[in-house]
């Protein structure tokens, strides 16, 4: 069994401390979800923080939950790859589906996606 730790902070400190001691713990991977407009710790540019994450972290795998649907997914595609380089191959990807009140800011109707 396997045991990953969701990153739900959006506080950049605390965020990379709890991925070094989840890395210390012995933890399989750490998670950040993509979220919009929401103060639920959900990341607005998880790519973006899990570079961060790659960079103060050896070993640890790195989550990406990704909204898909938002945006075209060569752009996921193209930010998962980078970041898996950049963190030697200890990227994992959930795909998820946005909320509906994300879809409608982004101008995509829910029912598309």
């Amino acid at each position: 069994m396997k045991f990953g730790l969701l990153l739900d902070t959006l506080d950049p400190g605390e965020m990379l401390t709890l991925a070094r001691l989840a890395e210390e713990a012995g933890f399989d991977s750490v998670w950040l979800a993509e979220g919009h407009f929401s103060s639920d710790g959900v990341c607005p540019a998880p790519q973006v923080a899990a570079a961060a994450v790659a960079a103060t972290t050896e070993a640890i795998r790195i989550g990406l939950v990704a909204s898909l649907g938002l945006y075209h997914p060569m752009y996921t595609a193209e930010d998962v790859a980078v970041l898996d380089n950049i963190s030697n191959g200890r990227t994992l990807l959930l795909a998820a589906k946005p909320r509906a009140e994300e879809a409608a800011a982004c101008g995509t109707p829910s029912a598309n996606i």
